[in-house]
């Protein structure tokens, strides 16, 4: 899931806007203010069951400013009754970030509205990141994980900062 979706934000690092925005998706339960203009990616299939047939969709939400910071949500939305430990699910996705940006990550168990969730920090010398994220597990018959990211790359100005700041604490679950 993760690993696709960091290789085309990265590439992406040219296009982005100097306005705030609001996003607010019914569709995905969600709302949260990015720091500047969002966009929203094309779904893409995550899980597949054993028959290879398509259980969860990823829907991603995203600003880059270019080598200055990147907010990122992205939403895995199961299509089918599944059932997962949430632990698992959330340990399994940070870990992966962390593989994608070929850095490393520190986390913490915790909740988010009642949900479980981990809260992580992250650093990518290569890359030149850092930030914290959250994942969020909304356990239903058809569950839905939501990962927040909040980087700063090597040119991230202290508005920047207070813009990531405030994007992490603005998400809400809706």
């Amino acid at each position: 899931m993760v690993r696709k979706f960091l290789v085309s934000a990265l590439m992406l690092l040219g296009a982005s806007s100097a306005f705030a925005d609001k996003v607010s998706s019914p569709a995905h339960h969600f709302s949260a203010d990015f720091p500047g203009q969002a966009t929203q990616a094309a779904d893409e299939d995550n899980a597949t069951d054993a028959s290879g047939n398509v259980i969860s969709k990823i829907s991603t939400f995203q600003d880059v400013g270019p080598g200055r910071y990147m907010a990122i949500i992205m939403v895995d939305t199961y299509l089918s009754p599944y059932s997962v430990t949430p632990s698992v699910y959330m340990k399994k996705h940070v870990a992966e970030f962390a593989d994608g940006i070929k850095g490393t990550a520190t986390s913490q168990d915790t909740t988010f509205e009642g949900n479980p969730a981990i809260q992580f920090t992250f650093a990518s010398p290569s890359l030149t990141l850092s930030g914290e994220g959250r994942i969020v597990y909304v356990g239903t018959e058809k569950p839905v994980g939501y990962m927040m990211i909040a980087g700063r790359m090597a040119n991230a100005t202290a508005d920047d900062t207070a813009k990531l700041d405030a994007f992490m604490k603005s998400f809400d679950i809706n």
